[in-house]
């Protein structure tokens, strides 16, 4: 874990010093003199008032500031577990974040009984989506929350014949803080935990919910 952040911390400054060249050079002319600067003009560029980190950003549809991602989840053997979880948004400020998120989870689990000797499976899928919505307090901290409605179908097959054990939907308002981790200026890894304030939802009733993925455009 030392070697990837020293790795990571040398390639940041390395990145930091090619763009802090480019930028003396750019105040150079062709021939090598230096353009005249004014440092009472730079004084006062400094002093007046900037737009601030949560400023809304240019007016106008921007396809750079699309947000998308999302995580997914694998496991195999006598127990199977699949989980995809895609984001779609749009970031509407420096700060601030929002837009649409699906779920789906299948997990099934397979066993032979004791008594009987036969073997049976038992399985539960998750289908839904939401809405989401991010406040990046700081560089790599953020607010989150997020409401889905999901539906849980959970059905049980004893020597070929299935049995649906139970359907429904569920509501989950999802309130939490995440940590990013930045690969490069548009992509970042994300680990977030929340915890669902409705407590309907069986799968997330009185535990926390720690999620990770990849997001790009944030």
């Amino acid at each position: 874990m030392k070697k990837y952040f020293f790795f990571v911390f040398t390639a940041i400054l390395f990145f930091a010093s090619q763009n802090s060249f480019a930028q003396f050079n750019r105040k150079h002319s062709d021939d090598g003199t230096s353009q005249p600067t004014n440092s009472n003009t730079n004084a006062m560029q400094s002093t007046s008032p900037n737009k601030t980190e949560d400023e809304p950003l240019a007016k106008g549809f921007d396809k750079s500031k699309i947000i998308f991602g999302g995580n997914i989840g694998l496991a195999f053997g006598s127990s199977t577990y699949f989980e995809a979880t895609p984001l779609l948004g749009y970031r509407f400020t420096k700060r601030i974040g929002a837009g649409l998120s699906g779920n789906y989870v299948y997990s099934g689990v397979t066993w032979t009984d004791p008594n009987t000797n036969l073997k049976q499976s038992q399985n539960y899928q998750v289908y839904g989506g939401g809405v989401w919505g991010r406040f990046y307090a700081m560089e790599n901290l953020f607010l989150v929350s997020e409401f889905q409605l999901n539906r849980i179908s959970i059905s049980q097959n004893i020597v070929n014949n299935t049995y649906d054990i139970k359907s429904q939907w569920y509501q989950s308002l999802l309130i939490g803080v995440g940590y990013r981790q930045r690969i490069s200026n548009r992509a970042s890894i994300n680990l977030i935990l929340m915890y669902d304030v409705l407590q309907q939802y069986p799968l997330y009733q009185g535990i926390p919910i720690l999620k990770g993925g990849v997001i790009f455009g944030i």
